[in-house]
């Protein structure tokens, strides 16, 4: 009875649901049939070598597509489906929010789908925005039940790609030149921001003793890089732990249940991704240069910030540094910082603009700090562009190996003026980059920057055209589908717009 009273008084708080969303499967062959790409679709994996030395540009170059290839009968195409997803704010007040499920295709060349005038990403669904509530937001079981929406709703997008047992769903699309392929649909890679990553594999926070989204690393070590052998999170270990802690509830082991899912960062919802077979969340989950290098880059700058202030003169420190930044002589790509150069004084900090803020980070406070820091620091950069390069080798990829050694080892002067003491997850994920680079390709092929630039054209720009007498994200969702079939010929039929009673 409680249960029941749980779910009322959800639907008072959270109110009418929007939710809208198209047939992933005709998505999938639009964008494969789509007759601009038939001279540049990929339909192989391809080993990419230079002078004897192996080269990864794309996902097509990378060792998932190889090691998928071998496993599939001759004559099968690999689908590589790639999704993105991400909140972003529709109007000047922030109080409407949009939240578009972006899908593309692996077996189109980065160099293709990354542009926008390529129509090579297009809008999968529109997720329901659920806001925050201010009487049960602390509360348990209304975060749970916003995950159950979230994760109910993805199961409606991906069901046509279920399959009842293991094996992977094989499907006939038509393709380049017209001709009928058949095609076996995989998600090549899922890109989102951190706390939505979470939400996809349904991990804790960080206050949960595992709280990374794709290994069992404890949350406390990760100011380390971890050992080789840490034990990856994976659908069928996933889902036997799910029901494991399930069994135990059943035989009245609450607590023993509970503090299963504390400890290794499990929630009560059932995970829509295990429903479709070849889509593993946790593989797919995949490093980031937006939001996680640059995330780890603001903590760093942030930390000597603060070393800085606690010296005997700190504030005329601080003001040196920022009449240096400002007072740079005029040069080709070289900004200069007007409104103070430490990111306390900025506000929504650009890519391009952090990467400007790293180029004459140490020319600014190589006398003012300990020499440990700039040591670090400068690791640390080489690391970010090393690793952000749009084509690596076997050499390259050392070397990015090396820079982010060489920073752990200095790295520990950092923890005096961190909160966390850099056990943190964004820093955590550092050691991912070279192991995706190699299975995936390279970081400018699934960053959230494509999905974060779309917004523009998918969320903002529509946003600004509705009439604001009801939700603009519905008239935004109609808008969006309604463009795609006067440009791209859509069927009539393959979109779908639902809302809560």
């Amino acid at each position: 009875m409680a249960f029941l009273n749980d779910i009322e008084e959800f639907r008072r708080e959270a109110g009418k649901i929007f939710f809208s969303y198209r047939d992933i499967i005709a998505l999938c062959e639009l964008l494969f049939s789509y007759r601009p790409f038939w001279d540049h679709t990929i339909l192989n994996a391809a080993i990419v070598t230079r002078n004897g030395e192996r080269v990864y540009t794309d996902i097509y170059s990378g060792n998932w597509w190889e090691n998928v290839q071998r496993k599939l009968p001759k004559g099968d195409v690999l689908l590589a489906i790639m999704l993105a997803s991400d909140q972003a704010d529709v109007s000047a007040n922030g109080r409407e929010k949009a939240w578009p499920l972006y899908l593309k295709l692996g077996n189109t060349p980065k160099a293709i789908r990354n542009k926008d005038k390529e129509k090579a990403s297009r809008v999968l669904a529109y997720f329901p925005v659920i806001k925050k509530s201010a009487r049960y937001g602390n509360l348990e079981w209304y975060r749970t039940a916003r995950k159950a929406v979230f994760h109910h709703c993805l199961r409606i997008v991906l069901g046509p790609l279920a399959n009842h047992g293991n094996e992977i769903k094989s499907i006939f699309l038509r393709g380049p030149h017209n001709k009928i392929y058949k095609c076996v649909p995989m998600l090549a890679c899922y890109t989102a921001d951190l706390p939505e990553q979470r939400l996809l594999s349904l991990t804790m926070s960080g206050n949960a003793a595992m709280s990374c989204p794709r290994c069992f690393e404890q949350t406390s070590n990760f100011k380390d890089l971890p050992a080789n052998t840490i034990l990856l999170r994976s659908t069928k270990l996933m889902k036997d732990m799910f029901q494991h802690a399930l069994a135990l509830e059943n035989n009245n082991q609450q607590e023993d249940a509970y503090n299963m899912r504390r400890t290794y960062s499990m929630s009560t919802v059932k995970n829509a991704f295990w429903e479709i077979p070849g889509f593993d969340i946790y593989r797919s989950l995949l490093v980031d240069d937006l939001h996680q290098l640059g995330g780890v880059y603001e903590h760093l700058v942030n930390c000597i910030e603060q070393s800085i202030k606690e010296k005997r003169n700190g504030v005329r420190l601080i003001r040196r540094v920022d009449e240096r930044a400002s007072q740079l002589p005029p040069y080709r790509k070289l900004r200069q910082f007007h409104n103070g150069f430490f990111l306390s004084n900025l506000r929504n900090v650009a890519y391009a603009e952090l990467k400007d803020h790293m180029a004459i980070l140490l020319v600014v406070i190589h006398d003012l700090v300990d020499p440990q820091f700039i040591i670090s620091m400068r690791y640390f950069i080489d690391f970010y562009f090393s690793a952000t390069s749009k084509e690596h080798t076997d050499a390259s990829l050392q070397i990015v190996q090396d820079s982010l050694e060489d920073f752990q080892k200095y790295s520990a002067i950092f923890a005096k003026y961190s909160k966390c003491g850099l056990a943190f997850p964004k820093k955590h994920m550092l050691s991912k980059y070279v192991g995706d680079i190699r299975n995936m390709g390279c970081i400018d092929g699934y960053s959230t920057q494509q999905s974060e630039h779309q917004h523009k054209k998918d969320a903002k720009s529509p946003a600004k055209r509705t009439n604001k007498r009801y939700s603009s994200v519905k008239q935004v969702s109609i808008k969006c589908i309604y463009m795609d079939r006067l440009t791209l010929n859509i069927s009539t039929t393959d979109g779908r717009v639902c809302t809560s009673p």
